[in-house]
């Protein structure tokens, strides 16, 4: 762009920037002033009630330009305009502007002179502006991070927190009761814990490495700066890349192990099947048993998966429900019965206790999680 018409430009935005709305839309050149009135069309015949004429959809415009103010337009008004297809400025109307949108143009006008192109006009659409905006901040947070974290992915950073001076410093700015010395200490006798970052929020991620009274303890927690819960495995996966996702289970003392329950039918009612259950889930269990202790299993010992479900439902029912062949048991499975012990929180197999010569020393540890061997 050669200087004379980035004043030319210059001079235009300034003409603009500060009129009132009214004075604003006269100061328009035809072409825009068309493209509104094609968003307002565009409302009544989709009958969007919301938008009436072209008022509402400069109310819009002022909600999403940071600069604007009640009275004024702001210095991306226009702009917003320019870029913007007739449906989109109906829907700044309707969603009363639009937050994504004002927070890029927030953060393009704090950081307009670190970028290569300052000019808001040589941007052809707020996608455009978005990327190199995320560009921007990826690489600030990469600097910043580095050095400072266990594994970093881009912006994307994490940590073991192995010490009380590491949490302090880490959560700095947060309300993570682990930035004080002794609930960190408390918290870390019996969770791993993370420090987690996606360039611009921290998180705390904490998962058990112990058995509490023979229940599984292990699901991961994932806590916001306010430490407010905000999810689990399906957050990180969601929004994390894999092999942030990874480090946590590789630096846990204990792997993550998800019990989850799919319903099955026969005859005779719906049933629940868990796989690798806790002892809340096999209490749930009994639940559906009818007072009866008993709960029968197939036990995957090939891929250290335990399936249990109401004594009631026939193995022949469940295996067909999980896709297992009933019909010859291989014998890295196990088809059995057991009954739930509420006082270890486990369950009792004769089959399996008589197979555990059979068995090895790893299979057996991990059959401990479960049965009474």
């Amino acid at each position: 762009m050669n200087i004379d018409k980035a004043f030319k430009i210059l001079k235009e935005e300034l003409l603009l920037e500060g009129k009132s709305w009214d004075n604003f839309y006269e100061s328009l050149n035809k072409r825009l002033k068309v493209k509104i009135n094609n968003a307002v069309e565009k409302a009544r015949r989709e009958k969007v009630d919301e938008v009436k004429d072209k008022n509402d959809i400069l109310n819009g415009i002022k909600k999403v330009d940071p600069t604007a103010t009640e009275n004024n337009a702001g210095k991306y008004s226009e702009w917003l305009i320019k870029t913007t297809i007739p449906i989109w400025l109906t829907l700044f109307a309707v969603n009363n502007g639009n937050r994504l949108n004002t927070d890029v143009l927030k953060s393009f006008n704090q950081i307009q002179s670190n970028l290569e192109k300052k000019d808001i006009n040589e941007y052809k659409d707020i996608n455009e502006l978005r990327d190199v905006i995320d560009e921007y901040e990826t690489q600030k947070s990469t600097k910043k991070l580095k050095g400072k974290v266990d594994l970093q992915s881009g912006k994307y950073g994490i940590k073991k927190i192995d010490t009380a001076k590491e949490s302090c410093e880490l959560g700095s700015g947060t309300r993570w009761c682990i930035t004080d010395k002794s609930s960190f200490e408390t918290y870390n006798e019996r969770t791993n814990i993370f420090f987690l970052t996606d360039g611009k929020n921290k998180y705390a991620v904490t998962i058990a490495r112990k058995f509490d009274e023979g229940d599984r303890k292990d699901t991961i927690i994932v806590y916001d700066e306010q430490d407010e819960k905000v999810g689990g495995i399906k957050f990180l996966n969601k929004n994390f890349p894999k092999e942030i996702v990874n480090f946590i289970s590789k630096e846990s003392k204990v792997n993550e192990e998800f019990s989850d329950g799919i319903k099955a039918d026969n005859k005779t009612g719906m049933f629940s099947i868990y796989k690798n259950p806790t002892s809340k889930e096999l209490k749930e269990i009994l639940k559906e048993n009818d007072g009866s202790k008993e709960i029968r299993v197939i036990v995957d010992i090939e891929n250290e998966d335990v399936y249990a479900f109401p004594g009631e439902f026939l193995h022949k029912e469940a295996s067909k429900k999980l896709g297992i062949e009933y019909k010859s048991i291989p014998r890295k499975r196990i088809f059995t019965t057991g009954f739930f012990v509420p006082t270890s929180n486990k369950m009792m197999s004769l089959k399996i206790r008589s197979l555990k010569a059979d068995l090895t020393e790893k299979q057996i540890t991990w059959l401990k999680k479960f049965f009474i061997i």
